[in-house]
């Protein structure tokens, strides 16, 4: 079941956590790691409404797509495409992603977007609360430049961490450095009850929503990985720092 994470400050004093080094980064691509504002729900819903009419008009999205227009029909935007009206993710299954991929490429439904979104998947495969496999789809503010806030250079190190108890929870446990750690503060700062999605390139592993200012210069990364998946995600970290 997908759930919104919290930032949370990264409790030091945890019960029960014990710090492992990073795996070493054997035949592991180095990763980009990026941390970006997200659009939410209430800020697209006139735009997707608009994408949906849009995307109803088979004259024009056949020829973008290996669909005869009885089948596009059937395979409309708005039932690909599961929203929810409170989060900063919508929902879609495994064998739709293609189409989606297409149809929100099409320019005539890519320009009705604030040319600053730009679309990604969650990193992993998910289940979501319908036991259905796909991934959540994000809406990324992307800044002047094209740079993100936050990235790789402003990282110190990532560290797993692994907490004992009964639900045995582990996570990724970043720390940044003296200019990350003020940049930290002042970005959680200025999305206070909105979301910051950490992305690996451009694919995101987690997007919790901001409750407090950062002033510790700590971020962390849960959610419904393995721990094999979060090994990677360490040494992958660790190898892509600038």
């Amino acid at each position: 079941m997908k759930f919104l994470p919290f930032l949370f400050l990264l409790i030091a004093c945890a019960c029960n956590s014990e710090s492992i080094p990073p795996p070493k980064p054997v035949k592991v691509k180095p990763g980009n790691l990026e941390f970006f504002e997200v659009y939410s729900f209430t800020e697209l819903a006139e735009v997707w409404n608009s994408v949906f009419i849009q995307s109803a008009k088979t004259d024009t999205l056949p020829r973008y797509m290996d669909l005869t227009k009885e089948q596009f029909q059937s395979r409309r935007l708005e039932n690909l495409v599961s929203f929810a009206p409170d989060s900063t993710y919508y929902f879609v299954k495994e064998k739709d992603l293609p189409a989606v991929d297409s149809i929100l490429a099409i320019p005539e439904i890519k320009n009705r977007f604030p040319k600053d979104l730009e679309f990604m998947w969650s990193y992993c495969l998910e289940t979501n609360k319908d036991s259905l496999k796909g991934r959540y789809l994000y809406a990324i503010k992307i800044p002047k430049g094209k740079i993100a806030r936050i990235d790789g250079r402003y990282v110190n190190s990532a560290n797993l961490e692994l907490h004992g108890g009964r639900h045995n929870r582990s996570y990724i446990n970043l720390t940044m450095t003296i200019d990350g750690t003020v940049e930290w503060e002042k970005m959680t700062e200025d999305n206070l009850g909105h979301c910051i999605a950490i992305t690996m390139d451009h694919k995101v592993i987690i997007c919790p929503r901001v409750n407090c200012s950062i002033q510790s210069g700590t971020a962390g990364i849960e959610g419904n990985f393995s721990l094999k998946e979060l090994e990677e995600l360490t040494a992958r970290i660790n190898s892509g720092r600038r």
